[in-house]
């Protein structure tokens, strides 16, 4: 069976096509490809985005590092990284600036993943 006829020249009268959608890569995709290129999960997103390079193998995780913190939003913990993480003066308080974290899926923490050159053992973790 063959196409059907179309019923009129799109491009005379002055129809563009549609460029097929974009396929996204799902975030464990990204984060899978920056480990075996040798970087972090963590390289190019949150407040302040940096290429982060991955600590030597065998160094540890991310789940024994004591840089792995759980700070609290919306009545929630969400497990972030706190390497340069500051409290600024912001008009009558303080406001803290953690430049690897969002608010955001993409910069929750997995115990699993690689330690990155900040790592520094918590203590009660080999």
């Amino acid at each position: 069976m063959s196409a059907p006829e179309p019923l009129f020249d799109a491009a005379e009268a002055g129809i563009v096509p549609v460029p097929a959608a974009r396929r996204t890569v799902p975030l464990y995709e990204r984060q899978a490809d920056k480990i075996r290129a040798g970087l972090h999960p963590l390289s190019g997103v949150g407040e302040r985005p940096e290429r982060i390079p991955l600590a030597p193998a065998g160094t540890g995780t991310c789940g024994t590092c004591a840089h792995k913190a759980r700070p609290h939003h919306h009545r929630r913990a969400y497990p972030k990284c706190d390497v340069g993480a500051v409290r600024v003066p912001d008009g009558a308080g303080y406001r803290e600036v953690w430049p690897r974290c969002a608010h955001s899926e993409a910069t929750d923490l997995r115990s699993g993943w690689p330690a990155c050159r900040d790592y520094e053992p918590r203590d009660g973790a080999a």
